[in-house]
């Protein structure tokens, strides 16, 4: 979404890149990254007040969620593999 870019930018400003760069983020984009978020386990009906496990969801989202972003802002170098499909 381009509007959303110029806050999303701050994010990609950093030099250099490393797993660091996920805490620099505008303030709006952090807003609509976690509303995302939260709509979909909502959605899904993991976070909902009535849900059995909902703090193991949310706390499992959050945990998922912030080593998938150390993971891809981490400068490893190398190139993925392709699928031979």
């Amino acid at each position: 979404m381009p509007p959303l870019w110029r806050f999303h930018a701050t994010h990609h400003s950093a030099e250099p890149v490393n797993f660091l760069v996920n805490g620099r983020a505008h303030p709006v984009d952090m807003v609509f990254t976690r509303l995302c978020g939260l709509v979909l386990l909502n959605a899904c009906g993991l976070a909902a007040p009535a849900a059995p496990h909902r703090t193991v969801a949310l706390a499992l989202a959050w945990f998922v969620g912030s080593r998938w972003i150390c993971f891809i802002n981490a400068n490893l170098g190398g190139a993925w593999p392709r699928s031979r499909n």
